[in-house]
């Protein structure tokens, strides 16, 4: 891919990221673009769907751009694959919490680039040294025991570059072992980055402050991913989560605990800075849309729409179910780039205002399109079209 030096010199040899270099913004849309045309080119069925719509992608907005619901994932005789099957590293696959599972073909050099945006994050937005003093604490398994779970996966290569322990084996998460694996870590003078999600960080910190009750480190985080699946029943808005855990953990500031937003759907992962505003990097162009007439939106919530540059193995132009805010203003913290903040999952009536609108060309009053959805007739979509032969 022939965007690939850029896309992985960002990620690597940047101190950081979100500098305000013009340079290093600029790279965006010609990043993107060069990945469209990797996938037009290496992806029989993408090309097609993309042709229906050259007009309006030549027109040079990358909202143009023709996406690819995320509904689309969980057909399994959905085309999403880019090159040959035998690159294949894994089909990373979602927890299902909404129903059918999402399957995402990732090759090596999308893996590489999923776990160097991390490793690019981490520095710029926690301002931790890879060589540095901090340990991992995952509250879930290692990558290798993972099984293709993406979350679970990811969780894991959040602090991949540091010294990382995992706190879940075959048989469970081990609050014991967490509570004993901290204090001891303490003892020896390490700084901690705890990693898991929301209800199993809130479990813990109501365990450590009943249980130990010492205050950990001003240089200590908690990172949480990954959101209330399957325990909604405890879920707490996102303020008086930072205010629980930090008092249970004895924080000196709920900057030290972050969360971050990823989709299996999507290469990147976008964290929080100290303001709890998730940064978007510039290998990635995000922006929101109208549920009922597709419109980019210039402020307020709309629906998520996600163009990763990192994925090598499948087009990642990402119509997400996702509502949220594309935040184009500079934020607080001082680092530069646009920020994401979700705010909820679509609702079923925005669902059907997206299947009216769904893009496949340039007419998009156009009747026959609601017909060409994936949300209504999935055999019709074009990345569907000759789902009967293998992609080779």
């Amino acid at each position: 891919m022939s965007e690939k030096l850029c896309v992985d010199t960002l990620m690597s040899e940047l101190k950081n990221i979100y500098e305000n270099k013009p340079e290093t913004w600029d790279l965006t849309a010609a990043l993107i673009k060069e990945s469209l045309r990797y996938h037009a080119q290496h992806n029989e069925q993408y090309a097609s769907y993309l042709d229906n719509a050259r007009e309006t992608v030549e027109e040079g907005e990358l909202a143009n751009i023709p996406l690819v619901p995320s509904t689309l994932f969980k057909n399994p005789a959905a085309k999403v694959l880019s090159g040959p099957q035998s690159e294949i590293q894994q089909y990373s696959r979602s927890s299902g919490t909404q129903g059918a599972v999402s399957l995402v073909p990732r090759d090596e050099t999308s893996i590489l680039r999923f776990i160097g945006g991390m490793s690019a994050s981490m520095p710029a937005l926690l301002g931790v040294d890879r060589m540095g003093n901090h340990v991992g604490i995952v509250l879930g398994k290692d990558a290798d025991s993972a099984e293709n779970l993406w979350f679970s996966y990811a969780l894991a290569c959040i602090t991949i570059e540091i010294e990382t322990e995992f706190m879940e084996t075959k048989d469970g998460f081990d609050i014991d072992k967490t509570l004993d694996t901290i204090g001891k870590l303490k003892a020896s003078g390490r700084d901690l980055i705890i990693v898991g999600p929301p209800f199993r960080a809130l479990d813990l910190a109501e365990a450590y402050a009943e249980r130990v009750g010492k205050a950990l480190g001003g240089k200590d985080f908690i990172i949480t991913a990954g959101g209330w699946k399957g325990e909604k029943s405890k879920a707490i808005d996102n303020k008086t989560f930072r205010r629980v855990v930090c008092k249970s953990f004895g924080l000196k500031s709920d900057k030290q605990i972050r969360d971050c937003y990823n989709m299996v759907e999507c290469n990147t992962a976008f964290f929080e800075c100290e303001h709890h505003e998730k940064h978007i990097p510039p290998w990635v162009y995000a922006y929101s849309v109208d549920p009922v007439n597709q419109n980019k939106k210039t402020d307020g919530e709309g629906v998520i729409c996600l163009l990763d540059a990192s994925a090598n193995s499948y087009p990642c132009f990402i119509k997400t179910d996702d509502v949220g805010i594309i935040n184009h203003e500079q934020c607080s913290c001082g680092r530069h780039g646009p920020t994401i903040r979700i705010t909820r999952r679509i609702n079923k009536v925005e669902s059907r205002g997206c299947a009216l609108k769904m893009a496949v060309g340039k007419n998009t009053d156009n009747a026959n399109r609601f017909h060409q959805s994936i949300y209504r007739t999935p055999a019709s979509h074009p990345l569907l079209k000759g789902a009967g032969s293998d992609n080779e």
